[in-house]
Order: structure tokens, then sequence, then C-alpha cells
């Protein structure tokens, strides 16, 4: 990756890799810089097809693990993370990852699909310092069920089980459950309510131990 701009500038027009923009707004592009991607409070939205496809069935785990620094957040919140079960998807984003300002830092929050109160954490965490971020997501059997975890620095890399979770939730949103992760999503959402990142060494995978180191 050289630095500037991550995704092209026009919805679906690959960039760097293959991001590409989803959407139409070509404002404020999400930057590379010295390898890591910079999200700001608005603008550009951006995608990466995995690989293959992720089938998401009852009692499967899938993983994604990224390196964050978040360098400002607000009251209100928002997302800056997520999945489409499609490529190029403009609609149906699933398990968002959330930030707001907390006392003198931040917490990150979670819901499953649009229209659910964010579950938010209660633990504090620090401005500009680098944390190991795992999402776990979880199939469940039945309908709006799925089942949430986020790891922050794990100590164990390679058994999920032996390390604590940062928070825990049960599905939260009104749309159905995803069964395909396709894509991987960035956000720049509402300027008045988004947080400013820099991400690295994002990896989607299909266990712990490759996501977490």
């Amino acid at each position: 990756y050289t630095n500037g701009d991550l995704a092209g500038l026009g919805q679906n027009l690959v960039g760097q890799g293959t991001w590409a923009q989803t959407g139409t707004s070509t404002a404020t592009p999400v930057q590379v810089n010295n390898g890591t991607a910079v999200l700001g409070t608005s603008g550009q939205d951006v995608y990466a097809p995995l690989t293959s496809p992720i089938n998401i069935t009852d009692g499967s785990t899938f993983y994604i693990g990224l390196t964050l620094q978040i360098t400002a957040a607000q009251a209100t919140g928002d997302y800056f993370l997520h999945f489409t079960p499609t490529v190029g998807n403009t609609s149906i984003f699933n398990e968002r990852l959330f930030v707001r300002s907390s006392g003198a830092g931040f917490v990150f929050g979670y819901d499953g699909s649009s229209g659910g109160t964010v579950n938010y954490s209660a633990t504090e965490l620090s401005f500009n310092t680098p944390y190991r971020a795992v999402l776990a997501y979880t199939g469940v059997n039945g309908a709006l069920n799925d089942t949430f975890s986020l790891y922050i620095d794990p100590v164990d890399t390679s058994v999920e089980g032996n390390n604590t979770a940062y928070m825990t939730s049960g599905y939260v949103g009104t749309g159905a459950e995803s069964t395909t992760v396709a894509a991987i999503n960035f956000r720049q959402g509402s300027s008045g309510n988004a947080p400013s990142v820099i991400v690295d060494d994002l990896v989607v995978a299909t266990t712990f131990g490759e996501a977490a180191p």
C-alpha cells in the first residue's frame, strides 16, 4: 500500500489491493498513511471482498481481527466497521462495531443490524493507544439470537476460550441475521457522531488463532 487513497473514487471502482468504494460519495477518501488506514468522521465508505465467502452455520464462528487506535470519539457514537453478505452491498450492514466517548477515553459498542439499541461496554479504553481487537460472531439456531464477543489484546492468541471477553452480546437489531460474510467494510459515518480511527493488520478468518495475532 502506498500513501494516498485506499479505494477508487467511484462506486465499486477498485483501488489499492481490492478495496472499492461503497455507494457514490467520494468525499474525504479513506487514506493510507505509512501502512495504516485512516478513517475520519464522515465521507467515503469502502469495502474489500473476501477471498472466499464465509458461511455462518449454527455453531460456527468467524472472526475479524484488527489493530486499532482511536484518536477521537464523540458522545453519541457511531460505527466504523461492519460486514456485508454480498460484495458491494449498499444497504445490509451487519456486525457493526461502534465507538463513543466515555470519561477521558472511549468504549466500544455493537449491534447486529439496523433498528436495535447499541450495546456498549462499561470498560473505558484510552485514546491514541494501539489495541488488538478480535470480534467473534457465532451462529445460533433460531432467529435473531446469534452471539457476539469482542476481545481486546487477548493474552492467548491461539485459543478463544482462554481469554476474557471485553464485552459479549446477543444479536441486536431488527434485520434478519446474515448467513454469509462476503466483504469487510470501513465506514466514515456522521460528522457529529463518528470516531476517528487508525486501522492496521486487518484479518477476517474462521479461527481465533488466525485473527488474534
